[in-house]
């Protein structure tokens, strides 16, 4: 999985082998080490009918929605977009884009 990170917009971009994971159940991780603690970064398909994304020890956790899966298992290049709006900070954008083009 790639992460992107520009201002408030993140992009994930997943490769075919990382999407079987996802469609299978399974999560992402990515892990980003600092000298104190890391910050981990985990997309899943979740459980809501709206995409959500909520940080909580030291984790970023993207849980797109349910129906993500049929979505992509009848659209594999359909991109997913959304914005986390939470009360105390700015919205943040995130894209989850499928790289379906290149080497497993």
């Amino acid at each position: 999985m790639k992460i992107r990170i520009k201002d408030n917009h993140i992009r994930f971009r997943i490769q075919e082998n990382e999407l079987a994971q996802l469609l299978n159940g399974e999560s992402l991780e990515n892990h980003l080490p600092f000298p104190t603690q890391t910050l981990t970064f985990v997309l899943k398909i979740g459980h809501h009918a709206q995409s959500e994304a909520h940080f909580t020890d030291q984790k970023y956790i993207i849980a797109l929605a349910q129906n993500t899966r049929e979505i992509w298992m009848e659209t594999p290049n359909h991109r997913i977009a959304f914005s986390s709006d939470h009360p105390s900070t700015q919205a943040l954008n995130i894209e989850v884009e499928l790289d379906l083009m290149r080497d497993k």
